[in-house]
């Protein structure tokens, strides 16, 4: 977006809310499309009203919203506060993406899976690794057998990263697979995961 704001002076607004003296503030928005902006902002308080018009590129108004304060802010009592619990160490998930929803299951035609994990109060320079293991797929392997493994440096405490298997030439054995994570020698967490036919 391309907007410039200027402040065009102090004025009072009467609104449903009360009067305020406000300073007004009025924006032009060139791209992607044209807009008008005017705002009135009260110390202490925020905006009061805003009014936004979108315009055709010949200048005629499109689309006009107006909006405006109801009622005066008031003090809400504080919220409790609850004990935040401490963050898991290291964290880990598997999945069809890098980001999203994780998954237990995949089908034999799944392009890539990808191992995600989070690590938190780690040591610097901490050495990450994440081992594939196929637990049984039948006459395929044999069990436990280790097909690929990765690893990465963190480069602060609080870290996250994705490994990434991606499927072979003919396609994911079905059977029971599991993901090993390791910080340095340890091993922190174990997701397990199933290839259906």
């Amino acid at each position: 977006m391309q907007q410039h704001y200027d402040v065009v002076g102090e004025e009072d607004v009467d609104l449903r809310a009360g009067k305020f003296h406000a300073f007004h503030i009025h924006g032009e928005q060139t791209a992607p499309i044209r807009m008008t902006i005017d705002r009135w902002v009260v110390n202490g308080v925020g905006i009061v009203k805003d009014v936004t018009e979108t315009k055709m590129p010949d200048g005629h108004v499109l689309r006009r919203i107006s909006l405006e304060l109801k009622e005066k802010p008031k003090n809400a009592p504080r919220p409790q506060v609850k004990s935040v619990q401490s963050a898991k160490k290291f964290s880990a998930s598997v999945g069809k993406a890098p980001i999203g929803e994780a998954t237990r299951e995949f089908g034999s035609d799944t392009p890539k899976i990808y191992a995600r994990w989070e690590g938190h109060n780690l040591r610097n320079q901490a050495k990450v690794r994440a081992v594939w293991i196929a637990e049984n797929i039948g006459d395929i392997a044999t069990p436990n057998y280790k097909i690929d493994e990765a690893s990465t440096t963190v480069n602060s405490r609080d870290s996250h990263g994705i490994f990434t298997l991606a499927k072979p030439d003919e396609g994911w054995a079905p059977g029971d697979y599991r993901v090993e994570f390791y910080v340095d020698l340890a091993l922190v967490e174990t997701v397990k995961l199933k290839i259906l036919q």
